[in-house]
């Protein structure tokens, strides 16, 4: 491969990265906001109606992703991103809890 063949690898790599955090990132809260209601329960991927139950076995199961151990092998970037997705979705779990009246 050629030094231009490599540049243009390294950019569409480069562009390809960023695109894929800002879609991913698009309609999430930042820093210390909190899930609405119906965003909660979109994020923890459960219907209104869902029992507390529900939303606690949802969370357990999205949260998994994000253990210390899954995230160690990431590169910063991509850990400060996961890191923020998990705020986001414990913020989504306990708003989910509080509004079916069940402590997180």
């Amino acid at each position: 491969m050629s030094a231009m063949e490599l540049g243009v690898i390294a950019v569409a790599a480069v562009v390809g990265y960023l695109l894929v955090n800002a879609v991913m990132s698009a309609g999430k809260g930042k820093g210390n906001e909190k899930a609405s209601g119906a965003e909660a329960d979109r994020v923890l991927g459960v219907q209104a109606d869902a029992t507390p139950e529900e939303v606690r076995a949802a969370y357990q199961r999205l949260s998994s992703r994000y253990a210390p151990e899954q995230l160690a092998l990431l590169d910063d970037a991509t850990r400060v991103h996961a890191q923020n997705e998990a705020r986001w979705l414990e913020s989504s779990y306990r708003e989910a809890m509080r509004r079916r009246g069940a402590t997180p």
